[in-house]
């Protein structure tokens, strides 16, 4: 993990700096008083666990589990307006250093952190609690991933409590077959059976690949009576009973992309879970937690899993530019990816850009693996950037056609048009703030006549070198040799 000597003025602190491999606790954190597990989504730029608390000055013990195609840290950041932007635009200055200090810029505002971790991966930090109370932001600071992936530490009255078994008597029975929906496990004979002793959800000890399915059963304390949500994830199939009840369900052959919610009255005491699970091909995932209404979100799985076949491609100091077939893409899209985490699709054909995503750039692998061919996922949420074909008409509003020359990747990605007769290098870059994109137009000599930008506007931000757009039209004029538009999605920010 990333050290820091305490101040003064800071009641948090990291104990003791260790090797990944040691993970020892250092002295005096021999018990703890909050021991916290925390992972992320696969593929969703989030943690699994957006919202923690613990009690002033208490023993924290922290793991994070990395179970995703990109790497991730965990930056808890001081109390205040605008912390979290500042400290991931820190990051961003970090430069050649960015990797060696895990992305953790050396700021006060930052009270303690982990290493940047890959897939499979994990880190552990020990570290004292603030004794003032009050929300204290956390964020993974890799670029591009602080626009979605963050959470709050709520330091105030929490009871401390030990570590305790989240399921009792915990039971699995493993079944073999190939289905697309989950069978009825009872009118079938398991080939194995067994105990988990953790009590917590896990695939890897039931030692099979494909085409098998899993029953566990076990029970849980409910500490309190009243409504509760159970959320769970899979690849593929699953579904949740609590006492005969079923709560929720995530049927079907299918990537884990969603996570589902079920609610229920439960009244406090022990209470039978039972949940089932199918495999086909490909990842292995099983999630599941629950939590009572305004309560603390309780985990039931490990983040341990198989390792899915993900081949990501990085953009660290300098942009990176692909010939890729892009999911939801046209044939001839051009991905470009940008420090920063801003990333978009370029249409060739169209000579448009047809979408943006913010955080990490590209998982290549279904076009690498196996017999390859499929398109390549895109790493982050997307948003909207107003796509219209080519921005730039007649002075009327009528298209001409446009031709794709190619494009230049240094400093600023370049793409070199042909607009009936005109030449045109518009470059693309991140908007200043906020999640969106700046297009900047050259001319190859100062234009003869007046000509139109034309954008789709709905939900979108828009600014220019020129003037306000009306109703995503802005007029050009005779004589102008460059001019920017920038296009930011509101939406999109969280």
């Amino acid at each position: 993990m990333v050290c820091r000597v305490p101040h003064s003025h800071i009641f948090f602190y990291a104990a003791l700096c260790v090797p990944l491999w040691a993970q020892a606790p250092p002295a005096g954190f021999e018990q703890v008083d909050h021991e916290i597990e925390l992972g992320v989504l696969p593929g969703q730029l989030r943690f699994d666990q957006e919202r923690l608390a613990v009690a002033p000055g208490s023993k924290v013990k922290l793991t994070l589990v990395n179970t995703d195609s990109m790497q991730h840290n965990f930056v808890l950041c001081r109390r205040g307006e605008g912390v979290v932007a500042k400290v991931a635009d820190a990051t961003l200055r970090l430069g050649a250093q960015a990797s060696e200090k895990h992305y953790v810029p050396d700021l006060d505002d930052v009270l303690v952190s982990t290493k940047a971790v890959f897939l499979d991966q994990q880190d552990t930090i020990w570290f004292v609690a603030p004794t003032t109370d009050g929300d204290y932001p956390y964020v993974c600071t890799l670029p591009g991933h602080a626009y979605t992936m963050k959470g709050i530490l709520r330091v105030g009255a929490v009871s401390v409590a030990r570590r305790e078994v989240p399921i009792d008597n915990l039971r699995y029975r493993v079944f073999r077959g190939k289905w697309q929906r989950l069978p009825d496990f009872e009118a079938l004979s398991p080939v194995r059976e067994g105990e988990l002793e953790g009590g917590m959800l896990e695939l890897g000890p039931l030692g099979e690949n494909q085409d098998f399915g899993a029953v566990f059963t076990g029970s849980i304390e409910v500490k309190e009576s009243g409504a509760h949500t159970f959320f769970l994830n899979s690849d593929d199939g699953s579904r949740v009973f609590v006492d005969d009840r079923e709560v929720v369900a995530y049927d079907g052959v299918h990537p884990a992309s969603k996570e589902q919610r079920g609610d229920v009255e439960l009244t406090a005491g022990a209470h039978q879970l039972r949940v089932e699970f199918f495999q086909g091909g490909g990842g292995q995932v099983l999630d599941l937690a629950y939590a009572a209404a305004g309560g603390p979100r309780r985990a039931l799985s490990t983040k341990k899993r198989a390792r899915p076949r993900v081949t990501p491609i990085s953009v660290h100091h300098h942009p990176v530019v692909m010939r890729v077939h892009v999911e939801r893409a046209s044939a001839r899209t051009v991905a470009v990816g940008l420090p920063g985490g801003m990333n978009y699709a370029f249409d060739a054909a169209r000579c448009s850009v047809q979408f943006g995503w913010a955080g990490a750039f590209l998982d290549v692998s279904p076009d690498r693996d196996g017999r390859g061919g499929r398109p390549c996922k895109t790493l982050g949420p997307r948003f909207a950037v107003g796509d219209s074909g080519f921005p730039l008409r007649a002075a009327d509003g009528a298209s001409k056609p446009a031709r794709f020359r190619g494009y230049r990747v240094m400093p600023t990605p370049t793409f070199e048009i042909d607009w009936s007769g005109v030449a045109v290098e518009w470059a693309i870059a991140p908007a200043p703030e906020g999640v969106g994109l700046v297009y900047a137009f050259t001319f190859g000599a100062p234009l003869a006549a007046d000509v139109m930008f034309v954008i789709d506007a709905a939900g979108l931000t828009l600014s220019s070198s020129l003037g306000d757009l009306n109703q995503g039209r802005l007029e050009v004029p005779a004589g102008t040799k460059t001019f920017t538009v920038t296009v930011r999605n509101p939406e999109a920010v969280r």
